[in-house]
């Protein structure tokens, strides 16, 4: 009961704690039901990294834990307010350096496997229709790894690529 901040929890000031039946607070410790260590302030509902009222260092999901995965381990994670969260799954993760600055692809130091514009991607679009157009767009990675057009966007029929993944040329489609 002593390790909950009361009357940080009341709205109303008229509100108070009544309580009876608890244990002794030194019973609770002989039994290992203390506040985990990373619980900032000793405040917490139970014992563990999970039962606690606010983190002494940082919050990943639902756990108070000391640091979050910026400079190793995986999935890599950036800090936003004391909280640990993940890094698109296509950064690439960097050694001594962050990884991201944000949840979106085009918040990456560098990309696990292809830039697009601004942003990683896991392959380059091929024959995707970025809107209502009819209009597919058609792109290979070049040396560096960046997205680049091909010389020959198909409107119709785009059956037979070359190398790269770009329409090797551009055929009528048949009229049904």
């Amino acid at each position: 009961v002593h390790t909950v901040p009361w009357d940080q929890l009341f709205r109303n000031p008229h509100q108070a704690l009544l309580h009876s039946g608890n244990r002794p607070e030194e019973d609770c410790g002989l039994e290992g039901l203390v506040c985990n260590s990373l619980c900032a302030h000793g405040h917490c509902w139970g014992p563990g990294p999970t039962q606690c009222v606010n983190c002494s260092h940082f919050l990943r999901g639902q756990e108070c834990v000391e640091e979050c995965r910026v400079w190793k381990g995986l999935p890599r994670e950036y800090v936003s307010d004391k909280r640990c969260l993940p890094c698109h799954p296509e950064c690439q993760p960097q050694n001594s350096s962050e990884t991201c600055f944000g949840s979106e692809a085009d918040q990456c130091a560098a990309c696990a496997h292809y830039k697009d514009s601004s942003s990683c991607v896991a392959r380059c679009p091929s024959g995707v229709k970025p809107d209502l157009s009819y209009m597919p767009i058609w792109k290979y990675p070049d040396e560096e790894g960046i997205c680049q057009p091909c010389p020959i966007n198909c409107t119709h029929s785009c059956v037979d690529l070359d190398e790269r993944g770009c329409p090797a040329e551009q055929r009528a489609s048949p009229v049904t």
